[in-house]
Parts: structure tokens; sequence; C-alpha cells
């Protein structure tokens, strides 16, 4: 039988670090998604400006939790940490991508 371990510090920053680049990663795949879906739908139904909202947090996403990979490696590095911590950066990261794929499924829906 496996016993639950406690997570070490360094486990933890390290799930942290995959996590930050894992949110980096899905928010190029939904980036290009949602640009190149929009590309087909009627102009009328997918309006520029919620295209460009749907893209610009999609994109604010990814910067985001880029930032927070970053200062989570420059930690581990031995740096001093930034004034933004990287698990807020990830929550907003989170937000963000939320933010976007729900603009998408209501530009999509709509397009049904």
């Amino acid at each position: 039988m496996i016993e639950d371990e406690e997570i070490k510090q360094g486990e933890g920053a390290s799930l942290h670090y995959d996590f930050a680049k894992f949110l980096t990663t899905l928010s190029l795949v939904a980036l290009g998604g949602v640009l190149g879906l929009t590309e087909k739908i009627d102009p009328s139904l997918a309006k520029p400006v919620i295209v460009g909202f749907v893209a610009g947090s999609i994109g604010l996403a990814g910067v985001s939790a880029l930032s927070a990979a970053a200062s989570i490696a420059g930690v581990a590095a031995g740096k001093k940490a930034r004034s933004l911590s990287p698990r807020i950066n990830l929550m907003i990261a989170m937000l963000l991508l939320g933010m976007g794929a729900g603009g998408f499924v209501m530009i999509w829906l709509r397009s049904l």
C-alpha cells in the first residue's frame, strides 16, 4: 500500500512551475483555436470587438502564466521574489482563461 506523503517545499514549487507551464501551453492552443475557428464564422455573429476581448483575455492569461513560471524559476535559482507572487499570477491566468473560454463558447453557440 502506498501511503500519502507530504509534499516537500521543492516538490511544491515544482508542481506550481509545471502548472504554470501547462497554463501557458493551454493558452497558446486556445488562442490558436479561437482565431482559427472565428475566421470561418459569419462576421455579423463574431464581432471584432468581442473576438478581440476573447483573444485578449486568453493572450493575457498566457502572459500571466508565463510570468508565474519565470518567477518560480527565478526563486528556485536563488533570485529575490517579485512583488506579485506566482500564486496570484496563476489565479489571474485561470480567471482570464475562463473568461476567454466562456466568451468563445458564447460566440460559438450564437453561430449554431
